[in-house]
């Protein structure tokens, strides 16, 4: 992730992810997404995706998405860095 990426995955990504998955990720924090915090993040990615959204956060989104399928799938977790 870009430095120039941060503020708007900040404005679009932290509130909503922090309340549906329990977490606490801001600005310049590392959070472990276990598996089900990771199918939990997998469900907004794919309805966020499905909804106007810029280029660029729909690129990172992506990424996070095949992560959380991926960690669902291997039963592990991801590490989320803003």
């Amino acid at each position: 992730m870009r430095e120039s990426d941060r503020d708007p995955m900040d404005e679009d990504f932290t509130d909503p992810v922090n309340r549906i998955c329990g977490t606490t990720l801001g600005y310049g924090d590392v959070d472990f997404f276990d598996p089900r915090q990771c199918r939990l993040l997998a469900a907004w990615l794919e309805a966020r995706l499905n909804q106007p959204i810029t280029p660029r956060l729909a690129d990172i989104y992506r990424h996070l998405l095949d992560y959380a399928q991926r960690a669902i799938r291997y039963n592990t977790g991801i590490v989320i860095e803003l």
